[in-house]
């Protein structure tokens, strides 16, 4: 995806969710007005149907809507608490009854540099492949996590 493409999205996303859409001529202007990106409704056409943007029924009009997020970030965003380490380990703490959810997706999602997990009740143990790699294993589990 190009950068025009990313700044597109970004602008469309920011329009329709912050006003009652209605049609592509509207979102054309108000693309224009806010962002100054200036493009073709065939190209605004193409971009709602690549971020697949459909419209629903509010207050009695037919308005753009941006899809749902994936449920499993938007549980992982709400259910890790932190992600601490030691020297030989990582932690991660959840809320009550989240960590066996959280491990289940870090073993799904395993990358090379561990070895396992293991879950309890709000809290997972992270095995690393080695030590060595504790800060970058941490980084890369904030963002996959969701983290911030």
């Amino acid at each position: 995806m190009t950068k025009k493409t990313k700044e597109r999205h970004a602008a469309i996303a920011d329009v329709i969710t912050k006003e009652k859409i209605t049609d592509q001529q509207t979102l054309l202007d108000r693309i224009k007005q806010k962002h100054n990106i200036d493009v073709s409704q065939s190209i605004i056409s193409r971009d709602l149907r690549a971020m697949g943007v459909g419209k629903i029924t509010k207050y009695g009009k037919q308005m753009y809507n941006l899809p749902a997020e994936d449920a499993t970030k938007t549980i992982l965003r709400f259910a890790v608490l932190d992600i601490i380490h030691n020297e030989n380990t990582i932690v991660i703490h959840t809320i009550g009854g989240c960590a066996d959810f959280v491990g289940d997706f870090l073993d799904a999602n395993k990358k090379d540099n561990i070895i396992g997990t293991i879950a309890g009740e709000n809290t997972i143990i992270i095995i690393p492949q080695s030590i060595t790699h504790i800060k970058k294993i941490v980084k890369n589990l904030k963002i996959l996590l969701h983290v911030t």
